[in-house]
């Protein structure tokens, strides 16, 4: 048995990050594998890690019994170099060694392995994986597939064309500020953008794409604000990258088209136990199932919610190749040393960050 280890930030037991986690030098995965899989894997040098709200679910919400044995590494978001690869003699490999790659790492594999993204070396299945694009850099793709597939999913669900008029929420985050750039595109330069965001991330929002912004520092009720300017040239479409604010969609008659859609992340928790997620999913289903029952208090627009579980390898590639031809850019709050991730974590949950959360895991620049 090899005595090889990797570091890691790893926890045992639930809370925030700060409280649970730990850094220590774990084993490094056995590969291949043990049983030898399947499917094609690799085993992944680890350059950058992004850090996602849904890391938070899995440290604070995710029982003992539901993960693998022993401490859990979080993080879904990786890039990094493909330092061995294991295919099954029926199979082509699709990567060698040496491959520059960009990775995510859905729940269930990390709930069964116990490995995310926040260590040196990650083993995964080929298919949570797809190259770097040729011309870019790893540090270009950092970030990119949980935010990018999300918000292709929301643009994609909301079903604005060429020449709406949207609404974007939360244009300045990791998913929102994506969100922004896709919208750009598809409504086109006849089209116009509004984005909802803070004072500070303004300008921001309008160098991505937005025409014009709702400043929520300025107005505190977004969504009167929102019925006072757009109420006489309403929306196609809105696309929800926080759900913090339920006003915004319980009040979207007044400025979405009738048969405009809602499309959203979903609802934001009010906080992280398990009471706080049952009744998101309740708020969520309500939204979903009651949308045009006006004389049962709904809104009579529809709303639709993306839950990115595990996006695909066609829309991991879908979402990469945009970059690779230059219609979207991760935008980066920070960068955090290896041994800062805490700190991270800290922005991660003020809310406040503009644009993703990086971890430089080896130290490199690539």
């Amino acid at each position: 048995m090899s005595s090889a280890t990797t570091p890691a930030w790893s926890f045992t037991t639930n809370g925030p990050p700060r409280a649970v986690l730990s850094r220590s030098r774990i084993p490094a995965p056995p590969f291949p594998p043990l049983p030898h899989p399947t499917e094609e894997y690799i085993l992944v040098s680890v350059s950058r890690a992004a850090l996602n709200p849904g890391d938070l679910f899995t440290t604070h919400l995710v029982p003992s019994f539901m993960r693998s044995a022993g401490a859990t590494v979080p993080g879904l978001d990786l890039v990094g170099t493909v330092a061995d690869v294991f295919c099954p003699p029926e199979m082509t490999a699709r990567f060698a060694k040496g491959d520059e790659v960009v990775g995510l790492l859905v729940f269930a594999h990390i709930l069964a392995t116990g490995r995310g993204a926040l260590a040196g070396l990650v083993a995964l299945p080929a298919r949570y994986a797809v190259r770097v694009p040729e011309g870019r850099k790893g540090r270009d793709v950092a970030g990119l597939l949980v935010a990018g597939c999300t918000a292709v999913e929301m643009v994609d669900g909301a079903e604005a064309k060429a020449g709406d008029r949207v609404l974007a929420v939360g244009g300045s985050g990791g998913v929102g500020s994506m969100v922004v750039q896709m919208v750009r595109e598809v409504v086109g330069r006849d089209g116009w953008v509004v984005g909802v965001c803070s004072e500070g991330s303004a300008g921001l929002v309008r160098e991505l794409g937005c025409d014009e912004v709702v400043n929520y520092d300025v107005h505190e009720n977004v969504a009167e604000e929102l019925a006072k300017r757009y109420g006489g040239q309403k929306f196609d479409a809105i696309v929800d990258a926080v759900g913090a604010d339920m006003r915004i969609y319980t009040r979207c008659a007044e400025y979405l088209k009738p048969e405009g859609v809602y499309s959203s992340v979903g609802v934001k928790l009010g906080g992280f136990g398990l009471l706080n997620a049952v009744s998101a999913v309740w708020k969520m289903q309500m939204n979903a199932l009651w949308p045009r029952a006006t004389w049962l208090l709904g809104t009579g627009r529809t709303w639709k919610a993306t839950t990115m579980m595990g996006p695909g390898l066609e829309l991991m590639q879908c979402v990469v190749d945009m970059v690779g031809a230059g219609k979207l850019k991760v935008v980066v709050d920070s960068e955090w040393p290896f041994d800062q991730v805490l700190e991270a974590y800290d922005v991660v949950m003020s809310g406040k960050a503009k644009g993703k959360v990086i971890i430089k895991v080896d130290g490199g620049d690539n």
